[in-house]
């Protein structure tokens, strides 16, 4: 096995997609764009003879991606326009509210802007690091970025020595993720995580769903206002109107509001009505009307946060930044897919449907700290569905290829893209992409050890099962329907890996299980997911995760054999580009397991002698 330091970025190409959904790459132009997203890159070589006329050259590399503090400095952006949005609305509201209320919702309001300002400032002093290291993940100025997010691609070229002994007849390109969790670690987990701190059933989990409700009739309101036609107008407003009476009504909120807001509220609502029923031109009422139902809108809002205020926005911004790390790290691994996956076919049929499933493996255990890692990240795992990208056609000299607007319960993020690649896209104008998440999380460490012994699985198994709910539908939606894509044999077959990973799951509900971890990254890439694994830091059990994923890989796919298994895995951790993340991480060459813990990894999973040792995890 021959070794390669850090090289060059290789030229990247593209070509449709062999039955497998594999990629399988040639040279084009059309992906370099897209490797702007990419930073500092380290790569290592490696050569299996798999007989004396057959060869695998075998290249692993592993990205720094750019966008780990750029994409979330957008989102903080995003929040402060909408804190700004919400002063301007205050500074407008006279007597419809008590003064003394006023004057406390400015002030917070301010404060807040000025919070996100400084974070902005703190978060850019962070970038100079290229990457959100583990040893910083508890440090609040690091808390929007990802933990230690790479993109990782296995290049693996057959050579046919009868025909080339030198240039491969084939070359295929399989892209990978690694994050750590998408956690509050610099708020720590005293209480669990958001799934238990905004528990529907608690009062700040009814505050939090009844501010996203009123954030969604902000967006109703925005639709309203670029109507053309009264008519049509009128009858959205009179139910949005309806809608926050409602909210209103099934809160303290009416507490709040002056009985001058109460009487405009009714004049303006049987105003609305009386409008509806004479069929004319009432543009400036209309006009007048979704004014003051925008006051109302924000009012409402802000309302919600005043009782106990400090301790709501503290989770609110948890929410933000676990919500923030989510983000980039979902839009990073469709970019790398938009990299190397460009003309893949079920990749663009996705596309075309405007739906992308993103599979997230989370090998983090139910006992400790990590259960309240696990909740944070399931809990904006649910909220993945309201994240959307639009492609739109970048405009000369143009320097922003990403914007990110709406607000933090639909954000929106605009990928600028440059002829010929924007029209060369299967999308119609203005349509949306969105992602569906597919979560599943499996501990393997000496703490999950703890949490079978204690009968503590109880949130591994929720998730579990939901997971393979979720993927069973998405397989019914957009699997089976595409005989195209999906030949009925191979939908049979991913129909059948699904029934035997869920049996997988029943058999194995108190017991680590790499044949269900396995099983399920295999379908994910059946299916055509943009795949992510992770742990706390992304740097242990991930690696040994990654490393096995990669030699299943090729004893599928490519023929490497059974006994050369385990020696080629112990070289892709002794001396490949996951060895090369640990020193990039913690400035040494060792995976953090002390001798007691790699006892209870199971077998697959354990480092190679010589490369672990006790250090930060």
């Amino acid at each position: 096995i021959l070794l390669q330091g850090p090289g060059e970025t290789p030229t990247m190409g593209i070509e449709d997609s062999n039955s497998e959904g594999v990629t399988m790459v040639s040279d084009s132009s059309h992906n370099k764009y897209f490797t702007e997203f990419l930073g500092k890159e380290f790569k290592k070589s490696f050569h299996v003879e798999l007989n004396p006329d057959l060869k695998l050259s075998i290249v692993e590399h592993m990205y720094e991606i750019d966008t780990s503090f750029s994409l979330p400095a957008l989102i903080i952006r995003m929040l402060s326009r909408t804190e700004v949005m919400f002063m301007n609305v205050l500074s407008s509201l006279n007597d419809m509210v008590p003064e003394a209320l006023q004057g406390v919702a400015l002030a917070s309001r301010s404060s807040k802007v000025t919070q996100y300002n400084d974070e902005l400032v703190e978060l850019g002093r962070c970038s100079a690091d290229g990457f959100k290291r583990s040893e910083t993940k508890s440090l609040v100025p690091y808390k929007w970025a990802p933990i230690n997010l790479h993109g990782q691609v296995l290049e693996v070229n057959t050579i046919d020595v009868n025909v080339n002994p030198v240039e491969p007849s084939k070359r295929v390109e399989y892209s990978f993720m690694t994050v750590g969790a998408m956690a509050g670690h610099w708020d720590k987990f005293k209480g669990g995580g958001l799934l238990s701190l905004l528990d529907e059933n608690n009062a700040d989990g009814e505050k939090f769903a009844r501010r996203r409700e009123l954030y969604g009739l902000l967006r109703r309101l925005e639709v309203i206002t670029l109507c053309n036609g009264t008519d049509q107008m009128v009858v959205m407003a009179t139910a949005l109107a309806h809608d926050l009476a409602v909210i209103q009504a099934s809160s303290e909120l009416q507490k709040a509001m002056t009985s001058q807001y109460q009487l405009e509220f009714m004049n303006a609502s049987a105003n609305l009505e009386k409008l509806g029923k004479k069929k004319i031109d009432g543009s400036n009422v209309i006009k007048k009307y979704t004014d003051f139902l925008k006051k109302s809108i924000v009012w409402s809002i802000i309302n919600v946060e005043l009782n106990n205020r400090n301790h709501f926005l503290g989770l609110m911004n948890r929410f933000e930044c676990c919500f923030s790390q989510l983000i980039t790290s979902t839009v990073s691994g469709f970019v790398m897919h938009l990299c190397y996956s460009f003309t893949d076919r079920i990749f663009r049929k996705q596309i075309e449907n405007g739906v992308v499933p993103v599979m997230f493996e989370s090998l983090l255990s139910t006992h400790g700290d990590e259960i309240g890692m696990i909740e944070d990240m399931w809990f904006v795992m649910q909220h993945l569905n309201s994240l959307s990208v639009e492609f739109v056609q970048s405009q000369k000299n143009e320097v922003e290829i990403l914007k990110v607007i709406g607000d933090i319960y639909e954000p929106r993020v605009l990928l600028s893209l440059p002829d010929p690649i924007y029209s060369t896209v299967h999308h119609r104008q203005g349509q949306l992409i969105r992602f569906k998440g597919l979560f599943f999380s499996h501990g393997i460490n000496e703490q999950q050890t703890i949490a079978y012994t204690m009968n503590e699985t109880g949130l591994q198994e929720r998730i579990c099962e939901k997971f393979l709910g979720d993927l069973e539908s998405y397989i019914k939606d957009y699997v089976t329907p595409h005989e195209t894509l999906f030949p009925a044999h191979q939908a049979q077959g991913l129909a059948l890996n699904v029934v035997q990973l869920r049996n997988l799951f029943k058999a194995t509900k108190k017991n680590k299980s790499h044949q269900f971890i396995a099983l399920a990254e295999q379908i994910g890439r059946d299916i055509g997911c943009v795949r992510f694994t992770s742990c706390k830091s992304a740097k242990d059990r991930t690696s040994m995760s990654v490393t096995y994923e990669y030699c299943n890989v090729l004893t599928k796919l490519h023929g490497l054999p059974t006994e050369q298994f385990t020696d080629l895995l112990e070289q892709f951790r002794r001396d490949g580009a996951r060895y090369e993340n640990t020193f990039k991480n913690i400035g040494s060459y060792k995976y953090s397991f002390n001798k007691l813990q790699r006892t209870m990894l199971p077998s697959v999973y354990k480092p190679p002698p010589g490369t672990f040792g006790d250090g930060q995890t």
